[in-house]
């Protein structure tokens, strides 16, 4: 049994194995400063939690740190507002935020919000809230001149959704009856990949003026048709030791390439008007279609158990009855979302009424998804240099393609259908209440979520041995220099011309109707999650010090119903399954900003928040993936995980060239999830991995977080056109696991230490940044029986650069070059010895084209 936790993590669902994984969007990273020691230290003591020992080994690296860079006190930086460049200013902040001046987003002129993201590489969110809506929109679609204002807030206000866990990017839609002028802009460029030696076409289209004195509207269409893929090589381990050498040996290698086309339309749209200056209205509309065709070939050597070796040593190893399995799959996605919002503001003296609905319908469709299996079994092969980086596989004597059968074929279809819509009203009186400045803010929401998954499979077994040959159905797509190591995985099935033969000739393949239902009915579910909420808050804003603090009170209910499938004999029974779960929470938010003197100020807030499981998780599902061997299964009854947050931070920024800030945080987590992996012993999938997730003890995650920031010219005339910045964040976590009750580990996927840093030359008409990313080695995956089944994600440094030119005022080229080391996406291995276990291998990518303003 293997256990990892999974918490910090969204859900999203596999493109092609249709089984739920994890994906990971940026790290939260939460902060610390030397200024904070002592009263972080106070706050600590108080909530009886070992912070003061995490604070002292924080700060000594932060220390550390300064040391190697040979600083004190000074640091890198970033220019708010550079004469160099144009830029749209950020206004103040709103009053209903506080925000930290290292958080304010700086809008590049005729670039859109992503490019202006993307140049800061300290910052980091886990949502993104549009006009108080949390949104999946692409930011490549709102171009800077749609955006008043975008920051990132280090927690969530009252009136944002309590799930809006860790830092916010807030943005706020400017209204297009306050355009000044008509604005047109877009961009053309070209991607490169180096895995491939493939190009890309990519291109964007940016309208918006005002009609008259009060009304406006904006318009973006954005086109791509790009490649995508990647090499993984994959070694399994033993979960026992070898007699004759006392370690584990490697029982299987797999080596899976993938590479799909994607064809993406986006469109992205808002009309404003105002019948006075007290009352507006304004209508959103964003529509997205995307094409997926992708194929995907593996090759599987299954090496067996140790009896199956003619030789075995710590190093190397030669099977004499193994298996070889070529798999390939050609598939099809087609996906559709549309969501329209429609909201206004009405003031009416001191009293402001914000409401909006909103209504998201996003279709998802696989046309076909074709996956075909030939294999030997009883070969002879093996390996070498099994304790090195890059162990090497000793390919079989003879391995002719003709010697392959089909094993199986399957054909699948899958149609999935979601929607979501919103309802929202928020109240607001202000000046009279306490003060000028002061408000009171209450309002309330309801959402719903449905989901429905459709899936249909069919599961052929080969008629003969002789039935269909590898020969006959090669791939001309393999790998010549496989995950860039120069090695070959030889022959490949042809998915889509193995189907065609099947198809013309069906009396080939024999279908088997037990696992077609096993592999489909389990897997069609339908999933509803409603969430009602209200909350209030208050400002009060004293001449030094402003305060921001309510509650939000949620409802959320949750019902589903799935598929089991009974087998008996030559009957086949569906079953219908019916499942719910439901709970209730308050959520208190307390925010303070102190301003100790003009250039010293102390932020502060302590804050509960939710993170619900990705509602189709709690449905009673089981999908089963053959080519991985692993099944997975919904639990409907996981709970929503929750966190109590501590934050605290210092901005010093003695003049407008430098700022100083440092942060430490505390978070105390309840009921976080686990993925749990079981292998099972018996039955029909004996061997499969079957996954869950489940709940599990509480869990800590604190540390600090150092952001320094300068503009050169301070220090040297010559050097004004350059800024440099610099992020480091320690993090520590606690975490117990339930196969290792008596050991503390760390969370999973939280790297100790993180490093962002940039070198920025701003000049008259160019723009360089280097950009440097670096985090340290981190638990990956928890073993069963101890340590050396643990797994580890090696460090990894990343080098990007950006380079912009402004050819004249309206036009600007530019180059984004990605990952220059080729660094791995993912290095993963495996007990403290650091044997090799997964290696995912994306290389570089280049961006360039140009920017244009009409």
């Amino acid at each position: 049994m293997i256990f990892h936790i999974s918490q910090p993590d969204p859900i999203c669902m596999s493109p092609k194995a249709h089984v739920p994984k994890i994906c990971r969007l940026p790290d939260e990273r939460d902060p610390l400063s030397r200024y904070q020691n002592i009263a972080f230290a106070g706050w600590c003591s108080l909530r009886e939690s070992p912070c003061l020992a995490v604070i002292i080994s924080a700060t000594s690296r932060i220390f550390w740190v300064l040391g190697c860079l040979g600083l004190t006190t000074t640091t890198p930086g970033w220019s708010q507002n550079s004469p160099t460049e144009a830029i749209i200013a950020t206004p103040e902040t709103a009053d209903e935020t506080i925000v930290q001046e290292n958080n304010k987003v700086e809008l590049v002129d005729d670039a859109s919000l992503d490019e202006a993201i993307d140049r800061r590489p300290d910052l980091a969110f886990s949502n993104v809230s549009l006009d108080q809506e949390n949104s999946g929109i692409s930011l490549s679609t709102i171009p800077a001149q749609a955006v008043e204002k975008a920051e990132v807030l280090k927690a969530a206000t009252p009136d944002l959704d309590a799930d809006t866990r860790g830092a916010i990017l807030r943005v706020k839609y400017r209204p297009g009856y306050e355009l000044e002028e008509r604005l047109v802009s877009g961009r053309i460029y070209t991607r490169y990949k180096g895995i491939y030696d493939s190009w890309g076409a990519l291109g964007d289209f940016s309208w918006a003026q005002r009609i008259g004195e009060n009304a406006g509207i904006r318009a973006t269409i954005e086109a791509d048709s790009i490649e995508r893929g990647s090499d993984v090589m994959d070694f399994n381990w033993s979960e026992r030791t070898a007699d004759a050498t006392g370690l584990p040996w490697v029982n299987r290698i797999n080596l899976n390439n993938s590479r799909q086309d994607w064809t993406t339309w986006r469109f992205n749209s808002s009309a404003d008007y105002r019948f006075d200056k007290n009352n507006d209205i304004y209508l959103r509309l964003a529509y997205e279609s995307e094409q997926i065709e992708g194929i995907s070939s593996s090759v599987q050597y299954r090496y067996g158990d140790e009896e199956d070796f003619s030789s075995l040593t710590a190093d190397e190893g030669t099977t004499a009855d193994g298996r070889l399995v070529r798999v390939a799959s050609h598939w099809e996605e087609e996906a559709e979302e549309l969501s329209v919002t429609l909201g206004g503001n009405n003031l009416a003296g001191p009293v402001e009424l914000e409401w909006r609905t909103q209504h998201v319908s996003e279709t998802e469709g696989e046309p076909f998804d074709r996956d075909v299996r030939y294999s030997r079994e009883g070969i002879t092969f093996g390996y070498r240099d099994a304790r090195g980086r890059y162990p090497e596989i000793v390919v079989p004597e003879i391995d002719d393609p003709g010697l392959y059968p089909l094993e199986s074929y399957d054909n699948s279809t899958q149609d999935e259908e979601e929607t979501t819509s919103v309802a929202a009203i928020d109240l607001k009186w202000e000046d009279g209440f306490l003060g000028k400045g002061d408000y009171l803010k209450i309002g309330a929401k309801y959402s719903r979520d449905d989901r429905e998954i459709v899936r249909r499979l069919q599961a052929f077994d080969a008629a003969s041995p002789d039935a269909l040959r590898l020969a006959d159905f090669q791939s001309p797509f393999t790998r010549d220099d496989f995950i860039g190591r120069g090695f070959s995985p030889g022959a490949v099935p042809d998915a889509e011309a193995t189907a065609a033969f099947v198809a013309a000739n069906p009396s080939t393949v024999v279908l088997d109707p037990v696992l077609s239902a096993l592999r489909s009915d389990p897997g069609s579910y339908e999933v509803q999650q409603d969430v009602t909420a209200a909350y209030t808050m208050i400002n009060w804003q004293g001449e030094r010090l402003r305060v921001v603090a309510g509650l939000r009170f949620e409802d959320t209910q949750l019902s589903a119903t799935g598929n089991e499938v009974i087998v008996e004999g030559d009957e086949i029974t569906v079953v219908s399954n019916t499942a719910g779960n439901g709970y209730e929470q308050v959520f208190p938010g307390l925010h303070m900003r102190y301003e100790l003197s003009p250039s010293l100020t102390l932020f502060g807030s302590t804050t509960k928040t939710i993170q619900r499981p990705n509602f189709s998780y709690t449905a009673p599902f089981r999908v089963i993936d053959i080519e991985d061997s692993e099944i997975f299964e919904g639990t409907p009854s996981l709970r929503a995980t929750l966190y109590q947050n501590y934050d605290l931070s210092l901005d010093y920024q003695p003049n407008e060239d430098l700022l100083i800030s440092g942060e430490v945080f505390y978070r105390d987590v309840t009921d976080p999830v686990y993925r749990q992996s079981i292998f099972i012993p018996d039955g029909q999938f004996a061997g499969y991995q079957r996954d869950q997730l489940l709940n599990g003890e509480p869990s800590t995650r604190q540390g600090a977080k150092l952001i320094l920031q300068q503009q050169l010219g301070a220090l040297a005339e010559q050097l004004s056109a350059w800024s440099w910045s610099f992020a480091y964040t320690y993090t520590e976590t606690e975490a117990s696991y339930p196969q290792r009750p008596d050991e503390v580990l760390p969370l999973i996927n939280a790297p100790t230490d993180r490093i962002d840093g940039t070198l920025s030359y701003r000049g008259d008409r160019a723009f360089v940044q280097l950009g440097v990313d670096y985090r340290s080695r981190m638990l990956h995956r928890v073993g069963e029986t101890g340590p050396v089944q643990d797994q580890f994600e090696r460090s990894r440094l990343s080098l990007n650069v950006k380079a912009e030119h402004k050819v004249n005022e309206r036009l600007t080229a530019f180059v984004d070059w990605e990952n220059i080391l080729g660094e791995f996406e993912r290095d993963i291995t495996e007990s403290p010895e650091r044997l090799s276990r997964y290696f995912q291998h994306d290389p570089w990518i280049v961006l360039a084209g140009m920017r244009f303003k009409l």
